[in-house]
């Protein structure tokens, strides 16, 4: 499956990080799939990238706390 690669807005705002982390965290998609029955390493990637994931969303929202302040 094809994915389109997000564009980032590199205007200098403060919410500039978040845009970079969101652009990442979007062209970062990927899940590895098999023939039908999925093997111990495709398990193990998909497992990997979901915390990928999750440490980028978590990023994205402590630098939107941090800017709400």
């Amino acid at each position: 499956m094809e994915h389109e690669l997000k564009h980032i807005d590199a205007t200098p705002t403060p919410d500039y990080p978040v845009r970079i982390l969101k652009a990442y965290l979007s062209n970062g998609f990927c899940w590895c799939t098999s023939d039908g029955s999925e093997s111990e390493l495709v398990t193990e990637l998909n497992a990997i990238q979901d915390k990928r994931d999750a440490l980028l969303e978590r990023a994205i929202g402590i630098l939107r706390e941090a800017q709400d302040e």
